[in-house]
Formats: structure tokens, sequence, C-alpha cells
């Protein structure tokens, strides 16, 4: 798990979304019943208020012995102005995305989890949104290495099938052969799955019985190397 860590942000309403955990007859069919155990550490962290990744890390929501890579990714105390300042902030990512390189080493797949999603034109690495974001350039070394990667990204203002077109296609021309999940309740956030060839046959058969899983199918639309399902 690599975080794309930034600091909190107020008044932006992110994190809100989380209804789902009310235990209504609805939500406990639709959610619940597709992962009781998920669904109760979730609902856990959310009572407590103790909603982080370190949480995430210590109550259970994912199993034991996934390696966790969570250093914050902020240029909030750096000049933001000047070559200097552009070079120095430029030399702060590339350090921390091999940090993140180093802390996954080993492992057969990587999720990069940034804030809003892939790279968009536009917005630089080093501005200040920049580390909302994960650059293709910073991806591209867990593939050389044989491992495989899912990134998330969220859904921007077009619909939701220009983006996912739009995205799938640079996807493949920067990163390669993959597929996509779709998550649709809410807002919709969409998880872009590019596999390493010893991976590819069992990460894409799962994905396809999740799709078709008679829980998950109501939240999951499976964008594949043939469209969506």
């Amino acid at each position: 798990m690599v975080w794309y860590l930034v600091p909190d942000e107020e008044g932006t309403g992110d994190g809100g979304h989380v209804g789902f955990l009310d235990p209504t007859p609805r939500n406990l069919r639709r959610f619940s019943d597709c992962d009781p155990p998920l669904y109760d550490a979730l609902g856990e962290i959310v009572e407590d208020d103790d909603r982080s990744v370190r949480a995430v890390r210590e109550r259970g929501v994912l199993p034991r012995g996934r390696a966790f890579y969570e250093a914050s990714l902020s240029f909030a105390s750096m000049p933001g102005i000047g070559r200097e300042a552009k070079e120095r902030r430029l030399e702060r990512r590339k350090a921390w995305a091999w940090d993140a390189l180093a802390a996954s080493r080993g492992c057969d797949l990587v999720f990069a989890d940034p804030d809003n999603g892939l790279e968009v034109e536009g917005k630089k690495p080093h501005t200040k949104r920049g580390p909302k974001h994960a650059y293709f350039d910073e991806l591209r070394p867990y593939l050389d290495r044989g491992q495989s990667l899912v990134v998330f990204q969220s859904r921007d203002r077009t619909s939701v099938e220009h983006q996912m077109q739009e995205r799938l296609s640079q996807v493949h021309d920067q990163l390669g052969r993959m597929f996509a999940l779709f998550h649709r309740p809410y807002a919709g956030r969409s998880f872009f799955v590019v596999p390493s060839e010893a991976h590819w046959q069992t990460l894409y058969e799962g994905v396809v019985r999740l799709a078709r899983h008679r829980c998950w199918s109501e939240q999951f639309t499976l964008y594949g190397p043939e469209g969506p399902e």
C-alpha cells in the first residue's frame, strides 16, 4: 500500500461518504453482506473517530503481512516560486518515490492510492496540488521489476464512460496492458489494474469473479481488455 498522504483539508467534504456504515437493512444487504469483517472493521474506525492510515494498518481492515508506505508527500513548508524552489520540490518528491519503492520491494502487488488519482494535464508534480496525483514515471519502476500495480482514480466532471475510456487508453499507452474496476456507489471511483505477465491470469480471473458476485456485482463494473461487463 503506497499512500500518497497529503495534509488534511478543511471544508472540502472529502471523506464524507460514510453513510454506507449506517446499519440499515439496505446497507447491511448491499455492503455488509459482501464482506462482514471488513464492514465491521471500517464501522469501528468511524465510530471511534480514529480515521487514519494507521488505523487501517493496525485494526484489521486488511489481512496481516501487508507492507505500508505512509510518509507524507507535501511541499507545505517549502518555497514555491522560482527555479530553485521547483528543483528542491522535485528532489523531495523523487526521494519520496524512491522510499516508496524500497518499502514495497518483494511485494507481488502494489496499490498506489493518490488523493485524486493519476496525473492530469496542467498539474505538474512540484505544484501545490501535485502530491494529489500519481505520475506515470513514478509508477513504471514497479512494473519494471515485475510487480503488478493497482492505481486509485477519483471521478472527474465528465461522464463515466468518457472518463473510463480516456483513462483506459492513457494507462494502456503509458503502462501497458490492463483493465479496470469502476465502483458505482456515491460519486464513483475507479481502480486501474496493470498486471505483470506472471500475475495476469490470476488477477483478471479474480476481478471477473468479483464483478459477477451476487453482492459485489451491484457495486462494480469491470472494464476489461474488451470493454465493460
